[in-house]
C-alpha cells in the first residue's frame, strides 16, 4: 500500500512539473538597453594662481600634438611665434616643470603629441635667485607647464610623419623621448616646403593684373637632455633652425593721363635664407644644504640673408613682343648679418639655517660679434639718359659686458625681507662702418 501512495503522490508531482514549466517558459523576457555613461569634465580650472588645462575636455584628433591642442583652449591666441593668454604673453615652454630646449616653445609645439598631455598649466615661475635664496626678486616669467601621463613615461617613444605632393613637394618630422621623473631625453627633426601665399588679382578681359608664386623651406634639429640628482640638476640642449624662401611676381596695369594712356609692367624676384643655431646649459650643484652653485653657459649663431631684384617698364602703348620701352628701371639690394655671442652666468649662494637670510654672488658675463652688410644696384634709362648708382655699407661691431654683484638679504618680518646689493658693471661696444657710393 505504501508502494502504491509513492507512486500516486511522484505522479502527481510530475504531472505540476510539467504544467508549471510551460507557463514559465511564456513569461515575457524584459530586456534593458545599454547605459552609456557620460563623465564632464572641466575645459579649464584654477588652482591658486595655476589656471590648469584639461585636454581630455576638448575634441582632438587621434595624430594631435600641442599646437593642434593650444588653439582650441578659450582665451588663447597664439600667432606661429608666442602665445598669449588672457592679454599676458608667454614664450617659455616646460615640460614637467622644467624647460624643454632651452624654454623654446615653438620647438615643443609640433614634437609634444597631444595624446601624452596630462595637463597644461600656466603660472609665474621664479626666477632662478628667488627659487634658491627663497626670497622674491620680482624677476618671475609666465610659463606653460605641459604634464606628461604616467603611462607615457619610463620608456622610449617617438613618432614620425611624412607627406609628398606636386611638384617636388614635402613635409616630414620625427621625435624620439624618454621621460622619467628623474630625467628626460629628447630628439626631433622637422622638414619641409610649402606655397608661399599666392595672390592673383586678374582685371579687363585682357587678363591684365598682377601674381605672386614661390615656396618655403624649413628645417630644424634638435637635442634636449635633463636630469635631477640628489646634489644637482643638469639641463641642456642643442637647436638648429634654418630656412629660405623665394618669391616671384610680376604685374601689369595701364595708367590713364589728361591725353594719353601709358602701359607699366613689372617683375620682381626675392629670395631669403637664415640659419641659427643655439645652446643653453644649465647646472645646479648643490655640496651643502644651505650652499648651491648655479652654472648657465650658452652660446648662439645666427646667418641671414636677403635679396630682391625688381625690374619696371613704362610704355606708350599696349606692350608688343621686340617693343622698346619709353623708360626702365633695375634694382638689386641685399642685406646679409652674421652675428655670434656667447655668455656665461655664474652665482653661489648661501643660506643661512634662519629662513630668509641669504648672501649671493653673481657674475655674469657676455661677449657677441658680428659683420652686417647691404649693397644696392641702381640703374635707370629715361629720355635717351641712363643713371646708375652702387652702394654698398659694411657695418662689423663687437660688445663685451660683465658685471658683479653681492646680494645680502634679511628677513624683516613674516611678509617683508630687507635686500642690500652692491653692484659692479663694465660695458663696451665697437661698431664700424664702411660705406662706398659710385653715381654716374
Amino acid at each position: 500500500m505504501a508502494s502504491g501512495f509513492f507512486d500516486r503522490l511522484t505522479a502527481l508531482l510530475s504531472a505540476l512539473v510539467c504544467a508549471v514549466i510551460p507557463m514559465a517558459a511564456q513569461e515575457p523576457v524584459l530586456e534593458l538597453e545599454p547605459a552609456v555613461l557620460v563623465v564632464v569634465q572641466d575645459p579649464v580650472k584654477t588652482v591658486g594662481d595655476t589656471v590648469i588645462f584639461n585636454p581630455a575636455a576638448f575634441s582632438l584628433e587621434d595624430d594631435a600634438v600641442l599646437e593642434d591642442f593650444l588653439k582650441k583652449i578659450p582665451g588663447l591666441e597664439y600667432d606661429g611665434k608666442s602665445v598669449t593668454l588672457y592679454g599676458r604673453k608667454i614664450t617659455t615652454l616646460l615640460v614637467n616643470g622644467r624647460l624643454y630646449f632651452g624654454g623654446d616653445l615653438i620647438a615643443g609645439l609640433k614634437n609634444i603629441s597631444a595624446e601624452s598631455i596630462e595637463n597644461i598649466r600656466t603660472y609665474e615661475r621664479q626666477s632662478a635667485v628667488a627659487r634658491i635664496s627663497g626670497i622674491d626678486d620680482g624677476e618671475g616669467q609666465p610659463v606653460l607647464d605641459v604634464r606628461i601621463k604616467k603611462r607615457f613615461m619610463e620608456s622610449w617613444r617617438g613618432n614620425t610623419r611624412a607627406a609628398g605632393g606636386v611638384p617636388s613637394r614635402y613635409l616630414g618630422s620625427f621625435n624620439l623621448n624618454k621621460l622619467t621623473d628623474t630625467s628626460r631625453i629628447t630628439v626631433v627633426g622637422n622638414a619641409g616646403n610649402v606655397p608661399a601665399a599666392a595672390s592673383i588679382a586678374r582685371t579687363g578681359l585682357d587678363n591684365r593684373g598682377s601674381g605672386a608664386r614661390g615656396e618655403n623651406n624649413s628645417r630644424s634639429a634638435g637635442v634636449d637632455y635633463s636630469i635631477r640628482k640628489k646634489k644637482f640638476d643638469l639641463e641642456s640642449h642643442l637647436n638648429w633652425n634654418g630656412s629660405n624662401a623665394s618669391v616671384e611676381s610680376e604685374s601689369e596695369s595701364p595708367t590713364v593721363q589728361a591725353k594719353s594712356i601709358s602701359y607699366y609692367t613689372g617683375t620682381n624676384e626675392s629670395l631669403s635664407r637664415g640659419d641659427k643655431l643655439s645652446s643653453d646649459t644649465s647646472l645646479e650643484w648643490r655640496p651643502h644644504r644651505f650652499t648651491t652653485i648655479l652654472l648657465k653657459p650658452s652660446f648662439s649663431y645666427n646667418d641671414n640673408g636677403s635679396w630682391s631684384n625688381p625690374v619696371s617698364a613704362t610704355y606708350n602703348s599696349l606692350p608688343e613682343p621686340g617693343q622698346s620701352p619709353v623708360n626702365t628701371t633695375e634694382r638689386s639690394t641685399g642685406q646679409f648679418r652674421r652675428q655670434g655671442s656667447a655668455r656665461l652666468v655664474a652665482q653661489l649662494t648661501r643660506r643661512f639655517a634662519k629662513k630668509g637670510r641669504s648672501v649671493t654672488v653673481r657674475f655674469n658675463g657676455l661677449y657677441s660679434g658680428g659683420d652686417s652688410w647691404s649693397f644696392s644696384d641702381y640703374t635707370a634709362f629715361y629720355s635717351k639718359k641712363t643713371t646708375i648708382r652702387k652702394q654698398v655699407t659694411s657695418a662689423p661691431s663687437t660688445t663685451g659686458e660683465a658685471s658683479l654683484q653681492l646680494s645680502f638679504s634679511e628677513p624683516v618680518s613674516k611678509y617683508m625681507n630687507a635686500q642690500f646689493t652692491v653692484n659692479a658693471r663694465y660695458f663696451s661696444t665697437r661698431l664700424l662702418r664702411d660705406f662706398y657710393s659710385l653715381e654716374t
